[in-house]
């Protein structure tokens, strides 16, 4: 399948995720295109040098005959991806990143959401079932909601640590230190449990 992939840029400060999920349907046989709105690509990402990237454009996407549309990260690109496939007749699917996307959007991005429908639209995507929910609070959806957890690669984050000894209610959370990460909910919610530790590891 040739699928084509919109996001506001490529790679971005934190293309992990995007990157693993991009990996994996290529693992799976599929052909990728990338679609960002900058103006040049970005230095090639580890694992998908042979990429393709270019800029939102229709004709890009006419040339590429994908058989699917996949709106990633951001805004624009849901967008841009959204309206190129509408004009094409492609099917397409969105998913919405907690941090960037569904606790930042304006009102009058969710009437895009709205507005979509099965015809074409296959559903949208989050990481949890909290996102669910402040998706479900702010819009009245016409299409699926499905959660797929972010994706890890545990092999890529085996290590041993000296000294460190595993035991119940040990929590590590390894994220920059800024207000979307919500790192002080989880201080809060670690006061709440007996005998818990909590490891923060990050930096700002």
């Amino acid at each position: 399948m040739k699928i084509a992939v919109f996001a506001n840029v490529f790679p971005a400060l934190t293309e992990t995720f995007v990157r693993r999920e991009l990996m994996a349907l290529i693992e799976r046989g599929h052909t990728i295109k990338v679609f960002t709105k900058q103006e040049a690509p970005r230095p090639p990402v580890p694992d998908l040098e042979g990429v393709r990237v270019t800029r939102f454009s229709l004709e890009e996407l006419k040339a590429f005959d994908p058989d699917a549309v996949y709106c990633q990260m951001g805004y624009p690109a849901h967008e841009a991806g959204v309206g190129f496939a509408t004009q094409l007749h492609i099917p397409f699917t969105i998913r919405l990143w907690s941090g960037l996307d569904l606790f930042a959007l304006p009102d009058r991005c969710w009437a895009l959401y709205g507005r979509l429908t099965p015809k074409l639209c296959r559903g949208i995507i989050v990481e949890d079932a909290v996102a669910a929910d402040w998706v479900r609070q702010r819009v009245r959806l016409q299409v699926p909601l499905q959660i797929v957890p972010n994706s890890l690669f545990l092999t890529d984050y085996e290590c041993s640590w000296p000294g460190v000894k595993r035991q119940l209610n040990v929590v590590l959370s390894v994220a920059r230190f800024v207000p979307k990460k919500g790192l002080i909910h989880l201080i809060r919610a670690a006061k709440q449990i007996p005998e818990m530790q909590l490891w923060l590891v990050g930096a700002g």
